[in-house]
């Protein structure tokens, strides 16, 4: 690999077992080969406590955690990465000479133990909460690094961030869609959320139930949809027209067997709201029986559109035909007060006026805001 140029194979490793599966060791393997090296190892510290994965071996459990516990402290190339930072590559024979190896704690105690002698270690990261470490290690018979390697390291630490970057991001998104997920889950009425293009991206408990097989509603390739020719072009134009660039709210009713029917109400969602996919506008689908059980409650409605206690009461007050300067009144507050919320709801709902708003929230499953 020369410098400058891409290995496909470590690159593949990256992004096919780093990013999506967490597994950076074949990566690490490739690395290890391409410097000629005993071991290669990537290292995450957050606080105290080390996520550490090796190619070879070398840096068994055992080791690892007495590198935490004991060695972390005495390891001489930690004094220059605090002065020299992110992006530094430390290559030990720039440093250390072999008088002071023979007499250093941590060589003789640590490293030769391991069997490994010189080293390129590189801080790729540091966001301030997490530090991200890459390095590879040689035996004294391998020799040390020369320059060729040095440059072939900074070649791939590149890609090596890029893959802890969006790794990192991915871990954020999974946990914010686990914990949008569990709280979903508390809803009786069935919740998905539909990204950009419409694929499905959040699926609560009772969708699931609603769309099981046996239901009229399904969810086939990442897509919601109805299993009757008819119902699955309605619901199409139902969630097409929820999507940017319409953004407009429906609802739609699909029969079930026992002679029920499900409630199908489908809107905007908004970027910045708390459940929305990648920051990025999408659908909110709300699943109900028709016959008006369960009803969508007060703190659920909030909770979806992250709603303040005075925002919801505002929109209660219009869908009951009440004018702002009415609700305003009623309510106490100024007129600029209640523009003020009228302007936030509509942001948060992605309705694009009062109108569309009452529109809107009039069509929710078995709800009505004045019994809410």
């Amino acid at each position: 690999m020369r410098s400058g140029l891409i290995d496909e194979p470590l690159v593949t490793a990256l992004y096919d077992a780093a990013l999506y599966a967490g597994n950076w060791r074949p990566a690490l393997e490739r690395l290890r080969c391409l410097l000629g090296s005993r071991e290669a190892a990537i290292s995450l510290w957050d606080g105290e406590v080390a996520q550490t994965e090796a190619a070879a071996g070398c840096l068994t459990a055992e080791r690892r955690e007495s590198y935490v516990r004991w060695y972390r402290a005495l390891d001489p190339k930690n004094r220059i990465f605090s002065r020299r930072g992110v992006g530094f590559l430390f290559n030990d024979v720039r440093h250390f000479d072999e008088t002071f190896v023979a007499h250093d704690p941590f060589y003789q105690e640590f490293s030769r133990p391991m069997g490994t002698r010189h080293t390129l270690d590189m801080l790729i990261a540091d966001d301030g909460r997490t530090q991200a470490y890459l390095a590879t290690m040689r035996s004294d018979r391998q020799g040390a690094y020369d320059t060729h390697a040095e440059e072939l390291f900074r070649n791939i630490s590149r890609h090596f961030l890029q893959a802890v970057k969006l790794r990192q991001k991915l871990d954020a998104s999974q946990l914010l869609a686990a914990s949008a997920r569990a709280a979903l889950d508390k809803l009786r009425l069935g919740v998905i959320v539909l990204d950009a293009s419409g694929q499905v991206a959040i699926v609560n408990r009772a969708a699931e139930r609603a769309t099981a097989p046996g239901e009229p509603l399904q969810l086939r390739q990442g897509r919601l949809s109805a299993r009757a020719a008819r119902a699955a072009a309605e619901m199409e134009a139902l969630i097409r027209a929820a999507l940017p660039p319409h953004r407009t709210a429906g609802a739609l009713r699909v029969p079930r067997s026992d002679r029920s029917a499900w409630s199908v109400w489908a809107a905007p969602l908004p970027a910045d709201t708390p459940i929305s996919v990648r920051g990025e506008f999408g659908a909110l689908v709300l699943i109900g029986s028709a016959d008006g059980d369960p009803a969508l409650r007060r703190e659920e409605l909030v909770a979806l559109y992250d709603l303040t206690s005075a925002e919801f009461e505002l929109a209660r007050a219009l869908c009951g035909g009440a004018t702002l300067t009415q609700a305003a009144g009623a309510r106490g507050v100024k007129i600029s007060t209640a523009r003020s919320q009228l302007l936030s709801i509509l942001q948060k709902t992605g309705a694009r006026g009062q109108a569309d708003l009452i529109r809107m929230l009039a069509l929710l499953p078995s709800a009505s805001l004045d019994s809410i």
